[in-house]
């Protein structure tokens, strides 16, 4: 054996500092000489483990610096514990040996074989190591035990503490930006709370980092059949209808729901909605998050790399929430909105799939659809004020989760609210600040919803619009704005429409032009990573929208000027689709047969169809062309929806709810009857396999249109 003669002494004491640094302590109390000599600020001598947030970002002036960033601690032992295991440790083995034992143990572990399991003791200290093993299916319990003994309630805090705030004393009053009013009158108005919530009862899974392992630590007093792990583990469309069944009656058969309990009425009280709540943490959480990030993410965009703003920014964040929750910690309301929007929206796509018609997902996706709500409320309450309340990033996140909650679930009148309330925030607070590229993959998220959903509002002069313009134009950030804030025409830059979308954008347009009015090519673009679609066709379709807009209100072009300026944007789609047309009908047409790269080929299909779609809206919108001389457009869309749809089962799926707005365009216009059967057969199939409301609600706003026609295509 090697000698052990001058090893320095094992220390069971020393500051956190000296412990970091692995050197000699004097452990003077409270701080040690040694962080004084060497300019050092002693952290203190408590055992802690540290979990340092996730959502830390690059390049974020809001965060917090990297030594004081966001972490969640919790003690080891208690000091008398850690005095009592140090006597004992001191008793059991003389003071002299204590090295030469160590020294052992570290030479026994050098010398042992890799990847073998390894059990020593010698003395009081000993090791092990166990090689790590993948879990097999058979391995898994066949049965677990559900909790349902929860409450989900909220307990007021008169402290805010906000995951990444920086809350300073002495901080001047809060800057208001609209009236109080207004605002609190418009939340009231558009934050109804639902007819009537479910129990708050929840249970008890709380593993954030494996699902198979935390259904086989459950405990309670609910027993579910093997059945219902297997479809936790599966989560395929067929398997959700055939396992939900079991699912719901065997909890239903344990738990009597009672809509009058008073832990409904005190669950997330009105009267006090701004105040920072602290909750256990939801049971079903981990279980509607695997759901969401295995099933509904995939219906959000073609991709399933880490690029994506889902991979990226709202799964790691809403993961971060939970771990924060199962650890007991305070959040603010604009995570705990990300949190339960992510919630509702698993929840109401299990809840559709159920074969029962209110099934026990759809109470919950009610409650936690209140819940979010109702956070949401207070973070824009609080989403102007100085200090920061919550990271820019945070809030933005938040009011995007409730737009695509309103989205997916087909609440109109919500999605308005929520669109236009992200429009001022990233007005007045995002524009005139640096932008990392989270940023500017939540500002591309938030552009490319407002923009198509622009394209179908019918309303754009709202009161709750005309308020919000009032706040965007009266800020100090308005001068960030390279666009309009109502969608008008720039005249003066479609005179020469072609020659000006041959230009570079500089990176100040290509950023702050928020919903692309400038003219031009920007290769830092985010469209096509995020959605599949050529930025340029985004901007097609505000031009569209800007000059039916221009058409709508009357006064604001002559005729002739609208037609000139409609000829212009005319010959500008007529030559894009001569210069791309060709591959992308080719890619469209061979997807199903070219194997190398199904992604590529999925992204091929939603530009077809976006770029059909576009086509149709723009002679229907502008020119008001027959719809019987467009059917070839609908014909092509129809078909790249199809492909889109045979790409097996892995990928037909994905990018689901970018083509809900080409579907619904072509589909309004289609008047062959195998077409109408075969929309109504597209929007039926993605209803079952993710769902999500809006295919359903888009369907019946389709088989409207349909039945309005008929008298038309009679007299014809």
């Amino acid at each position: 054996m090697a000698s052990v003669k001058g090893l320095s002494a094992r220390s069971f004491g020393g500051c956190d500092n000296c412990r970091s640094r692995r050197v000699k302590c004097d452990e003077t109390r409270p701080s040690c000489l040694l962080c004084k000599a060497t300019g050092l600020a002693c952290k203190g001598y408590g055992k802690n483990i540290f979990f340092v947030s996730a959502d830390d970002d690059d390049g974020d002036d809001d965060a917090p610096p990297a030594d004081e960033g966001v972490r969640f601690r919790r003690l080891l032992f208690t000091e008398a514990e850690r005095c009592d295991m140090s006597q004992q440790l001191t008793s059991s083995v003389p003071q002299a040996s204590v090295s030469k034992k160590l020294s052992r143990i570290d030479e026994a572990c050098e010398n042992a074989p890799q990847g073998e399991r390894l059990q020593l003791q010698i003395g009081p200290f000993g090791v092990f190591r166990d090689p790590i093993q993948e879990l097999e299916h058979t391995d898994l319990p066949t049965e677990l035990e559900v909790d349902w003994s929860l409450d989900l309630e909220i307990a007021d805090i008169n402290e805010p503490n906000c995951l990444g705030a920086q809350d300073e004393p002495g901080c001047p009053p809060p800057i208001q930006h609209t009236s109080q009013s207004f605002l609190a009158n418009m939340l009231n108005h558009y934050m109804q709370d639902v007819s009537s919530s479910p129990p708050p009862h929840i249970y008890g899974i709380t593993d954030t980092l494996d699902l198979d392992m935390s259904m086989g630590h459950l405990g309670g007093n609910t027993t579910l059949s093997g059945e219902a792990h297997d479809f936790c583990l599966s989560m395929n469309s067929q398997a959700v209808c055939n396992h939900l069944t079991l699912l719901q009656n065997d909890i239903s058969s344990n738990i009597d729901i009672d809509m009058r309990h008073p832990s409904y009425i005190s669950a997330f009280p009105t009267s006090s909605p701004f105040s920072n709540p602290t909750m256990p943490v939801p049971g079903d959480a981990v279980f509607l998050l695997k759901h969401y990030t295995t099933n509904v993410v995939n219906m959000m965009t073609p991709f399933e790399h880490t690029k994506t703003p889902w991979h990226t920014l709202f799964i790691p964040h809403v993961k971060s929430c939970l771990a924060a929750l199962t650890m007991g910690e305070t959040l603010c309301h604009a995570s705990l909105a990300i949190f339960f929007g992510t919630l509702t929206i698993s929840a109401s796509s299990l809840g559709h799939m159920s074969p029962t018609p209110g099934s026990i997902w759809s109470k919950r996706a009610k409650l936690y659809g209140k819940h979010a709500r109702e956070h949401c409320q207070a973070t824009l309450a609080t989403a102007y004020n100085m200090p920061k309340v919550a990271k820019y990033k945070t809030i933005l996140m938040a009011l995007l989760t409730m737009t695509q909650l309103s989205n997916v679930t087909a609440n109109h009148q919500h999605i308005d609210f929520y669109l236009v309330e992200a429009e001022k925030f990233i007005r007045i607070r995002g524009l005139n600040r640096p932008k990392s590229r989270k940023v500017r993959l939540l500002h591309h998220c938030y552009a490319f919803q407002r923009v198509f959903y622009e394209s179908l509002c019918v309303d754009g002069n709202s009161t709750h619009r005309r308020e919000v313009r009032r706040a965007i134009e009266s800020s100090e950030s308005s001068a960030y704005s390279i666009d309009s804030l109502s969608f008008r025409v720039a005249q003066p830059r479609w005179r020469d429409l072609p020659r000006e979308m041959l230009s570079l954008k500089s990176l100040e347009i290509g950023e702050n032009d928020l919903h692309l009015e400038r003219p031009g090519v920007w290769p830092p673009t985010l469209y096509p990573e995020i959605y599949g679609v050529p930025e340029i066709l985004v901007f097609f379709l505000s031009c569209i929208v800007r000059l039916s807009k221009a058409k709508d209100s009357g006064g604001e072009l002559s005729v002739a000027g609208y037609l000139d300026l409609a000829k212009i944007l005319e010959t500008c789609i007529k030559q894009y689709r001569g210069s791309h047309n060709n591959n992308t009908t080719t890619a469209a047409r061979d997807a199903p047969r070219t194997s190398e790269d199904p992604k590529a080929n999925g992204s091929a299909l939603i530009t077809s169809a976006v770029q059909n779609a576009l086509d149709i809206y723009f002679y229907r919108k502008i020119y008001d062309v027959d719809a019987s001389l467009l059917q070839h457009l609908v014909s092509g869309v129809l078909a790249a929806l199809t492909l889109h749809q045979c790409m097996g089962s892995d990928f037909a799926s994905r990018g689901s709810l970018c083509l809900v707005w080409p579907a619904f365009i072509a589909a309004c216009e289609a008047e062959d009857a195998a077409e109408r059967k075969a929309f109504s057969e597209w929007f039926g199939e993605c209803t079952r396999s993710s769902g999500l409301r809006t295919f359903s609600m888009t369907l019946e706003a389709v088989e409207d249109a349909w039945n309005r026609q008929v008298p038309s295509l009679t007299a014809r």
